[in-house]
């Protein structure tokens, strides 16, 4: 800009700054200095409206700055109270849930991980809650099971301390078949821990279940005719060539199991059949008795241990209700599948399904 002042520096073109007068040239007429002309030189934004914008830059690149710090705090803040929260519910129902407070639940709202980490806890907690329950049942009916032939030994003893009873052979027998009635029940409580735990042990190889059905029902056809029920084997075309790997007398008990409960159940005059049938990879084998059946209902929970089904399967006939579910366990441990289901001669049908050996 250009700058032009008379002899005593009043200006007269242009507005010059505090620095410019050090800048300016002399005008002389005739010697004498009529006025002063230079040049208005000036830092970029120290003055003006350029300064004014970048001082109203600054202040909003603060505002926004600090606005931006401030929603920044804010989102980490509801993202760590997001994260935080479900991990301290879980912490606290966890520490619930090592108190034995089975009842414990996470509520699941989001969709996320923690979300399934949540869904997957319930899960969890539910089936320690259903198995609290089946200990506490299983308990109280082992207690059950035990107080009754404990409960008979005791009174008969006393009964013959007092003088009430003699000690008739008949009575001693009596007494032995309480004894042996609870050496049993032990047994079947063994046998069952065992498999739980895995420590049930199979002695594998090649074996004929058909074989072995055969020679069980050579010592089980006297009992069958004596309790008027009749006993049929039925082996398929290529049944009694099918072999299995597995533990020949762990079989033979689940088919003793089967022919007992056949003997203690079906009314007579009655039948059982025993079919079996290989299709080349498996073979099955059914037991079919002529009843009374068992309701629809109750199929699936036949194999539960103690489970009964009154009144034509209960306690009196002599049975502990631990049979089906030791042979589940057996067929299990041989990578097999048992069922029941209504048999077609009116009763109840166990059917057995075995993985055949292979050639």
């Amino acid at each position: 800009m250009v700058l032009l002042s008379d002899a005593k520096l009043k200006p007269l073109i242009g507005n010059p700054g505090p620095d410019d007068n050090r800048q300016l040239v002399s005008i002389e007429v005739d010697g004498q200095v009529v006025g002063w002309l230079g040049l208005h030189r000036h830092e970029p934004f120290k003055s003006g409206p350029p300064a004014a914008l970048l001082a109203r830059n600054t202040r909003q690149f603060y505002l926004l700055g600090g606005a931006v710090i401030g929603l920044t705090g804010l989102i980490a803040f509801l993202f760590s109270r997001h994260l935080i929260n479900p991990i301290q519910r879980l912490t606290r129902v966890t520490r619930e849930l090592a108190q034995r407070n089975f009842a414990v639940r996470i509520a699941s709202t989001t969709g996320d991980e923690l979300g399934q980490l949540a869904k997957n806890f319930n899960i969890m907690a539910q089936t320690l809650e259903d198995y609290e329950k089946m200990r506490l049942q299983w308990l109280t009916d082992i207690s059950h099971e035990l107080r009754t032939p404990l409960s008979v030994l005791r009174g008969e003893i006393e009964a013959i301390q007092d003088g009430i009873r003699e000690p008739t052979p008949q009575n001693l027998a009596s007494l032995y078949a309480e004894t042996l009635r609870l050496n049993k029940l032990v047994e079947d409580l063994h046998l069952l821990s065992m498999a739980d735990s895995d420590r049930l042990q199979l002695s594998r190889q090649p074996v004929s279940p058909c074989r072995v059905i055969e020679t069980i029902m050579e010592t089980y056809r006297d009992r069958f005719e004596r309790s008027q029920l009749e006993i049929e084997w039925e082996p398929g075309p290529d049944a009694d060539s099918a072999y299995i790997q597995g533990d020949a007398d762990r079989l033979a008990q689940v088919f003793t199991n089967l022919l007992d409960n056949a003997l203690k159940y079906v009314k007579a005059p009655g039948q059982v059949r025993i079919s079996g049938q290989a299709d080349g990879q498996w073979l099955t084998v059914t037991f079919q008795d002529s009843g009374p059946g068992v309701p629809e209902d109750a199929l699936p929970r036949l194999f539960d241990r103690l489970y009964r089904v009154d009144p034509s399967r209960n306690r009196d006939t002599g049975g502990s209700g631990l049979g089906l579910s030791i042979c589940r366990n057996i067929i299990k441990n041989h990578e097999g599948r048992i069922w029941a289901e209504q048999s077609p001669l009116g009763g109840l049908a166990i059917g057995i399904s075995l993985p055949l050996a292979s050639q």
